[in-house]
């Protein structure tokens, strides 16, 4: 598991703030600084610091399931879709690899089977999910004024 510092920082906030949050409440041993603060004062900045403790945390966990999603896809390519593509194999791979990740323009066809996405030049890469949608399997190249919806 990879160590993120979003996350600890949320945790470590959190704790803070509990900590402050009952030392408003009562007096801590080892706490003589914050003694002269007042308790309102002192649980405001306790709450504060808890939900920031929080929010802070979610961001980090949100970010790491992002992260995983990415690349989560397997890219099958069809010979019939390498053929289509032969001169533009470059920017048809580009696009598939936003294929399942939420940052292409992912689009339902009609009247048949399958998704297409746009490539960078405004061409279009068909592709097929699997059952689980584990698996993309890329079968055709459209140019732009050729495509069809």
């Amino acid at each position: 598991m990879k160590f993120s510092w979003k996350k600890f920082s949320g945790v470590f906030l959190f704790w803070i703030g509990v900590l402050i949050f009952l030392n408003s409440f009562t007096g801590i041993t080892g706490y003589a600084v914050y003694e002269n603060i007042s308790k309102v004062e002192n649980f405001s900045l306790g709450v504060l610091f808890i939900f920031a403790g929080i929010f802070v945390f979610l961001v980090g966990e949100r970010e790491g399931r992002e992260s995983q999603l990415v690349g989560r896809i397997k890219i099958v390519e069809t010979n019939h879709f390498q053929r289509a593509a032969k001169k533009h194999l470059e920017q048809a791979r580009k696009a598939a690899e936003k294929i399942g990740t939420g940052k292409g323009k992912e689009e339902k066809l009609k009247g048949r089977e399958g998704y297409s996405i746009r490539a960078p030049s405004g061409d279009r890469v068909i592709f097929v999910y699997d059952k689980t949608r584990a698996t993309a399997t890329l079968t055709d190249y459209v140019i732009d004024d050729n495509y069809r919806n």
